[in-house]
């Protein structure tokens, strides 16, 4: 028997509905790692974090983590052993997962003749993927009391507990007490937002260095061009209020570097400039460079790995370039002492309207 799963499917959802005075609102700049991928036990516990509970309110509370939250989910277990122990690329990775779910593949391709070998991968991974996420923040929200909005990819899912269905898509680790499995309902394969409560938010994925150019042959400060995103997000549309941006952090493999500065900002009427010497700025920025933005405040900002050294006698650029020095050193195989030491920070803020 196949029952068809509710989600909600959100690709930009910043608008917050306003139905009580006051709201507690968090961001989670959570550092991911593919060893906290060993068990479904495991990798709920990574997000069960001290800290959320230490600052849970009474009040009303959207909670936010980043954009594909769900990504290190695909490494759970024995089939995820090799890829998750692995010491190089992201296609490594995927390639070693691959072996491993030769049989669903395999089912995949034959279902759906005209699909890639990467969907036929994403589309077995459903699974095991979904059965951490969903059972992970569904279980957080229950526990802290508030909406949490969390993001992974894949496709729609369905649940069945037909033996056939479980024998071949179901967790070999699971085996025998496992009593119905997650599968596709359709071929495409979405990155999605899922919100466990009635608020939401979009989360943010910035996959390269934060303390850096966007590119070799770009000279834009990549913290000055994610401006354009959450801070000038109010000039740009009429009802948004509030903007909750998590950003995920940390080395996955050789070539996957996320990182970035969570923010909580709110929008202040229109022709506002509240912005002054004193406000918290994105890494390598000063006030300068955010004064064409109007209409917005920040209430909360994540620190960086380290700080920026403003006030002293160095130029922007001089800074720049000792972040961007620090940047490196946290990269993959820098083999520096602050190797994959990126902040994992959680912030929040109380807001009335």
């Amino acid at each position: 028997m196949k029952k068809m799963l509710l989600n909600v499917y959100l690709f930009c959802f910043w608008l917050l509905p306003l139905t009580a005075d006051s709201l507690r609102l968090i961001a989670v700049g959570h550092r991911q790692s593919t060893e906290a991928s060993l068990t479904y036990t495991t990798w709920f516990n990574q997000f069960n974090r001290t800290d959320l509970y230490q600052i849970r309110s009474h009040e009303p509370t959207l909670l936010v983590f980043g954009e594909l939250t769900g990504l290190t989910s695909a490494f759970i277990g024995t089939r995820g052993q090799d890829a998750r122990t692995q010491l190089g690329t992201i296609e490594n990775a995927f390639s070693l997962l691959a072996k491993s779910y030769e049989k669903q593949i395999s089912s995949y391709l034959n279902k759906y003749p005209n699909i890639s070998l990467t969907t036929a991968l994403e589309l077995s991974l459903s699974d095991v993927m979904w059965r951490a996420f969903n059972q992970t923040f569904s279980s957080l929200a229950r526990s802290l009391n508030a909406t949490i909005v969390s993001a992974t990819f894949g496709p729609r899912i369905i649940s069945s507990t037909d033996p056939k269905d479980i024998e071949l898509y179901g967790d070999p680790d699971l085996c025998p007490n496992q009593t119905e499995v997650y599968i596709p309902l359709t071929k495409e394969i979405y990155n999605t937002a899922h919100v466990y409560a009635s608020n939401g938010s979009l989360p943010s994925f910035n996959t390269q260095m934060w303390a850096a150019n966007i590119s070799a042959s770009e000279s834009i400060w990549q913290p000055l061009d994610w401006t354009n995103g959450p801070l000038a997000l109010f000039q740009k549309t009429k009802n948004i209020q509030f903007s909750i941006n998590p950003m995920v952090t940390g080395n996955l493999f050789d070539d996957m570097i996320v990182d970035g500065q969570s923010t909580i900002n709110q929008r202040l009427p229109r022709g506002t400039r509240p912005l002054n010497e004193t406000d918290d700025l994105y890494i390598g920025l000063d006030l300068v460079d955010v004064q064409y933005i109007s209409e917005f405040k920040t209430l909360a900002l994540a620190r960086w790995a380290r700080d920026d050294p403003r006030g002293g006698n160095l130029t922007k650029q001089e800074r720049r370039l000792l972040l961007h020095q620090y940047a490196l050193e946290l990269a993959p195989n820098s083999k520096s002492k602050n190797e994959n030491n990126y902040a994992d920070t959680v912030i929040w803020s109380d807001v009335t309207y």
